[in-house]
């Protein structure tokens, strides 16, 4: 009787053990999902918008800074290099539309504004690729060993 009750609880003791890994897992997809929607909605509008998208902004520094404990250190990087092209893409907006058509700055400004916009386009796909690996919330089901 003793050994049926240990092998109960030993059983109930690891379904709730896995119970709250699976949990676990589901709350850090979350707070990770978290971030990636505000990566894609700063890429989307920083792209249609041309400009500072100050809200979107907010959002996307909240979550860059949370994303340091979230992520390997690789992803707050990527965030890092994707914030400070949205915002030369901000600035360089605002000088082609301040400078003069025969200033010769403004070629240079106009650039800038290109080579923003195509590195954030070229970046939206490739989200997935970069998330994905993070993003999993599948709990291997469990293998016992034997010997």
């Amino acid at each position: 009787m003793a050994t049926v009750s240990a092998g109960t609880a030993a059983f109930v003791g690891f379904q709730q053990w896995r119970l709250a890994k699976r949990k676990l897992d589901f709350d850090l997809f979350e707070k990770r999902f978290a971030v990636y929607e505000a990566v894609r909605d700063l890429i989307r509008e920083a792209s249609q918008k041309q400009g500072w998208p100050e809200e979107t902004d907010r959002e996307f520094q909240r979550q860059l800074e949370v994303s340091k404990f979230l992520f390997p250190r690789d992803i707050p990087d990527w965030l890092d290099q994707l914030r400070r092209t949205v915002l030369e893409l901000a600035e360089a907006s605002e000088a082609v539309a301040d400078t003069p058509r025969e200033d010769p700055a403004r070629a240079g400004y106009y650039q800038t504004k290109q080579d923003g916009l195509r590195y954030l386009r070229e970046q939206y796909p490739r989200l997935a690729e970069h998330f994905a690996k993070h993003m999993t919330i599948v709990t291997p089901p469990y293998k016992a060993s034997r010997k």
